[in-house]
């Protein structure tokens, strides 16, 4: 019976061999593969970060050149506009001129309507014609350099305003320069996936 039996324990024991073999080849060539698959996702990454290096020393200077070009811009608008916020405060001073120059008008005109109501007096008071026409000579001599300096006042008002349409062109200009700017420096971010979208 032990010699009978012997042949079958070998025969179990090298089926188990031949098994174990086959689990420990599968177990090498499963790790073989990982190892390969880990070695190939390592490479594509430091790939990857080779591209995203190079693309950001590529355009860093040129991202920084533009917000450079759009800063200056920036700065080219807002002394515009400082130019233009002392040209209103002269406007509004050459207004304020003119409307006391206007007021005292209107105490001329006053005084000559007070004036004019003593011409039919006139007729019976010669006596006193005289004072009241020396009274109207002098109330129109009063309004006139008042009109002429309405006249000067209202000229250098033309010129702030030739001086303002100046600064909205400038202004006009400078707004569409900073569009452009914008625009180039928003398009090298569009080639980067993350961005574009």
């Amino acid at each position: 019976m032990t010699e009978q039996s012997e042949p079958g324990e070998q025969d179990t024991a090298t089926l188990l061999l031949k098994v174990f073999e086959e689990r420990m080849t599968e177990s090498v060539a499963t790790e073989e593969e990982m190892d390969y698959r880990a070695q190939q996702s390592a490479q594509q990454t430091q790939k990857i970060t080779k591209i995203s290096l190079y693309v950001a020393f590529i355009f860093t200077p040129v991202i920084f050149y533009l917000i450079g070009t759009l800063v200056l811009a920036m700065g080219t608008i807002t002394d515009r506009m400082k130019m233009m916020a002392e040209d209103v405060g002269s406007m509004k001073h050459d207004f304020d001129q003119v409307s006391a120059l206007m007021k005292g008008m209107d105490a001329s005109v006053v005084n000559m309507s007070n004036n004019i109501k003593v011409i039919p007096e006139m007729a019976t008071q010669v006596a006193g014609m005289n004072g009241n026409f020396t009274e109207m000579v002098g109330a129109m001599q009063r309004i006139t350099p008042e009109v002429g300096n309405i006249d000067h006042l209202l000229g250098g008002m033309d010129k702030n305003m030739d001086h303002m349409n100046g600064l909205f062109g400038h202004m006009n200009r400078n707004v569409l320069f900073m569009s452009r700017d914008v625009n180039t420096l928003s398009s090298p971010m569009r080639m980067i996936p993350f961005f574009g979208r």
